[in-house]
């Protein structure tokens, strides 16, 4: 009996499933696809498309009539202001190539960096691996070495090395330049300067085969953006050590040395050739930090912790000032 129905169970099975298939096939009809969208392509545009529209240079196309005059309660403001016929207090009488840098920075404080470099350098310069994700610490190392010993061949006084800096001031600026990327070339050269300034701080020679250099080239001895990185750093240094008197008697030579750097940075921005040096309002905010600084580390030097609070706040003040007109 059970055989008998058998047949007759699968073709009702077959014709329902039949029946979904049609089923769904109408269904399937009348769902409409959505249109394919085409979209634009992207424009390309030629250099000249854009003249008319920006600025070549903004400070001389852009700008009408005279800048105001910053207010900054400094006595920088009246240095950068003198008159032609004004000598110059900076300037060494009777010397070549001299500048009055002992006015700044002392000997010991330019020593004492240069060795602080020199121990940063043996961190991050010890494989080609390392050196791949560090070479913008390196980069950093060689351009303050480079600045440092530039001031070392214009220094008005006798300072250690001074025989040596025609020669590792180029070599430096070179394997700063070198270090902006972390090749195997980069590397070896970077390897060989920090040997070299080992041997040196080590009291033996530089070297180098290069040509020494007969004056100091600014614009290729060190970049503003490096100058910039180590101000800021200086001074977020300085910032605690002069939160209150106490914490500024217990790190006066830390202050000294840190605001020594910054009057001698302030210079060097007003350098000849340096990155805007010819614009006079950005002289005179360089030149007012470089005095401030010289007032906290004339306040260090007489223990007189509200002359160089006070000078700090200029300090901070002619920084802020510049980069609300300049960054």
């Amino acid at each position: 009996m059970i055989f008998h129905r058998l047949p007759t169970v699968m073709l009702i099975l077959a014709s329902l499933i039949a029946g979904s298939i049609t089923a769904y096939a109408y269904q399937d009809q009348g769902v409409r696809k959505p249109k394919l969208i085409k979209r634009a392509k992207r424009p390309s545009f030629q250099e000249r498309d854009w003249k008319g529209i920006y600025f070549e240079n903004m400070f001389h196309e852009g700008l009408v009539g005279e800048r105001p005059v910053p207010s900054l309660t400094s006595p920088a403001t009246s240095v950068a202001q003198a008159t032609p016929d004004t000598p110059d207090p900076t300037t060494v009488p009777g010397t070549s190539g001299t500048f009055a840098w002992s006015t700044f920075i002392g000997n010991t404080i330019i020593e004492n960096e240069v060795k602080s470099l020199q121990q940063k350098l043996l961190v991050d310069i010890t494989t080609p691996g390392r050196f791949k994700s560090d070479y913008g610490k390196v980069h950093q190392s060689y351009s303050m070495l480079s600045m440092l010993f530039a001031i070392i061949v214009e220094y008005d006084a006798d300072v250690r090395w001074k025989e040596m800096a025609p020669l590792a001031q180029p070599a430096f600026a070179r394997a700063a330049a070198n270090s902006r990327v972390g090749s195997l070339q980069a590397y070896n050269n970077a390897k060989l300067q920090k040997d070299n300034l080992t041997e040196l701080v080590r009291g033996g020679g530089f070297g180098d085969n290069q040509k020494p250099v007969d004056s100091v080239e600014w614009e290729t001895a060190v970049k503003r953006s490096p100058i910039m990185v180590q101000l800021e750093e200086s001074l977020a240094a300085l910032k605690p050590h002069l939160a209150n008197k106490t914490e500024f008697t217990r790190n006066n030579e830390a202050v000294l040395h840190g605001a020594s750097l910054v009057a001698a940075m302030g210079q060097v921005l007003c350098k000849p050739d340096m990155e805007d040096a010819d614009e006079e309002d950005y002289a005179v905010y360089a030149e007012a930090m470089s005095t401030a600084a010289g007032q906290v580390a004339e306040g260090c030097q007489t223990n007189n912790y509200d002359l160089a609070a006070k000078g700090f706040n200029l300090v901070e003040q002619s920084c802020s000032n510049c980069h609300d007109e300049w960054r």
